[in-house]
């Protein structure tokens, strides 16, 4: 008992801390910002090989299945062939420029709330990155047959950065998308 409540006190201010922070880096300019939401969305940890560039892709294993994160640089064997909508779909909608649905290893669905602002700001991070020519060395296996895409609102807007709670929350659920990880699909 002791454990949980020490945990949720660290918990709350860590949310607390985050989101001060998080309404700093918004007066930042814009790749500065979707530099900082990658690092909050932890965006290397998948999509970076431990000994290699960043953002380059990576194979790693989920439930027993192999998966290849994709190279996120914007070179032709990532994203440097996407246009900004398409990779802002694939990002909020887990839609790919080929209509194909991206796995939902890929945290879409959390990351539908994203705000507009904060997806061309993670846009704008992510063509600003090194290019590194990392082509997938196998095809992804299929998304399940109950994925699906995300239908996202057109107008998404970030929480009130004085309103420290929604913030947190908005830190927590959108960008961090830790119930991807901390929450029991049923």
């Amino acid at each position: 008992m002791i454990r949980a409540v020490v945990f949720g006190a660290l918990a709350f201010v860590l949310v607390l801390r985050l989101a001060a922070t998080q309404a700093v880096v918004r007066a930042q300019d814009p790749v500065e910002r979707g530099a900082y939401l990658a690092q909050v969305a932890s965006c290397a940890a998948c999509h970076s090989p431990p000994d290699g560039p960043a953002f380059s892709g990576h194979v790693i294993e989920v439930n027993g299945q192999t998966f290849y994160s994709p190279n996120l640089s914007p070179h032709e064997s990532g994203i440097g062939t996407w246009t900004d909508d398409e990779i802002a779909q694939a990002i909020t909608q887990g839609i790919q420029p080929d209509g194909e649905l991206l796995h939902p290893i890929m945290p879409y669905a959390n990351y539908a709330a994203l705000s507009n602002a904060d997806v061309m700001a993670l846009v704008g991070y992510l063509r600003s990155l090194p290019t590194v020519d990392a082509p997938p060395p196998f095809e992804n296996p299929a998304p399940p047959p109950d994925a699906i895409a995300v239908n996202r609102s057109p107008a998404v807007e970030a929480a009130p950065p004085d309103d420290v709670l929604a913030s947190g929350q908005y830190l927590v659920d959108a960008i961090a998308a830790c119930g991807a990880c901390h929450t029991p699909e049923d």
